[in-house]
């Protein structure tokens, strides 16, 4: 199973003006907490940021999920993300970046209910002796 390439975000953004008026993006911090709790509200949840392109082949994603592929700088970047509409999430990632920069969006090999996805099994309850 492959891992996150950089699972850490920090709390604040940093971006540096370009001579063109257009903003750099520091890769280790694409979205803010802040950033995830407003899409979170629109219906965008990211389940893996910045990951590896093989992590949406895993059949333990829920149905509704997609791999974003974008471009950040000329670098592409993979995220997977899960919401019950793509223009969701194409909005969301328009609102961050602007135009040109959402490469593709495409399902995930996800076989879970989206409704159970995340949930933990309850314990067993402990038998009683006699």
């Amino acid at each position: 199973m492959a891992k996150n390439i950089e699972s850490h975000t920090t709390s604040s953004e940093k971006l540096s003006p370009l001579s063109n008026g257009v903003t750099e993006y520091d890769l280790s911090s694409i979205w803010t907490k802040d950033e995830k709790e407003e899409i979170k509200k629109s219906g965008v949840k990211i389940l893996h940021e910045k990951c590896d392109k093989v992590m949406a082949e895993s059949k333990h994603l829920p149905l509704n999920s997609y791999l974003v592929t974008y471009k950040v700088n000329g670098i592409i970047l993979y995220d997977i993300v899960q919401s019950h509409a793509q223009v969701k999430i194409f909005d969301a990632y328009y609102d961050k970046f602007g135009t040109g920069v959402l490469q593709s969006m495409s399902w995930t090999k996800g076989t879970v209910n989206p409704k159970l996805y995340g949930a933990t099994k309850p314990d067993d309850p402990k038998k009683k002796r006699r």
